[in-house]
């Protein structure tokens, strides 16, 4: 699912979707809550990346997020109003994962999950275009 620009209202829940395999959602005016229900779209294991970076997200990434086993990359650069820590069920349940950029959020990095440095997951929460 791709949504762009000038999108607004809230974050669908597109839990019908039964062979969803990626959702970009970004530089919207999409706003609010990410929803529990990516959780539990169709076959659990094709969802490989969800990308909402430069919307209004706000909230904390959901833990229900860790049961789409498939998961290997989020991406929420640019949402000031998300916060919170990476639930630590992302360590545990997600075995492909690989990376989370959170940076331009109040999203905790100091505190990973439980199986992250294991995996070699990425954490990026500095702006990689600053260190230029």
């Amino acid at each position: 699912i791709y949504a762009a620009h000038e999108m607004s209202g809230s974050f669908p829940h597109l839990s019908q979707m039964e062979n969803l395999q990626r959702i970009f959602i970004s530089v919207t005016k999409i706003n609010g809550t990410l929803p529990e229900s990516w959780g539990s779209i169709g076959n659990q294991q094709q969802l490989d990346t969800i990308s909402v970076h430069s919307n209004n997200a706000t909230g904390t990434l959901p833990e229900s997020w860790s049961y789409s086993t498939g998961l290997k990359s989020i991406n929420v650069v640019n949402n000031p109003l998300l916060y919170g820590n990476i639930p630590v069920e992302y360590g545990k349940k997600l075995p492909y994962f690989r990376e989370i950029l959170i940076y331009g959020t109040g999203i905790n990095a100091t505190t990973l999950p439980p199986g992250f440095t294991e995996k070699g997951v990425l954490v990026a929460d500095t702006d990689p275009s600053s260190e230029l």
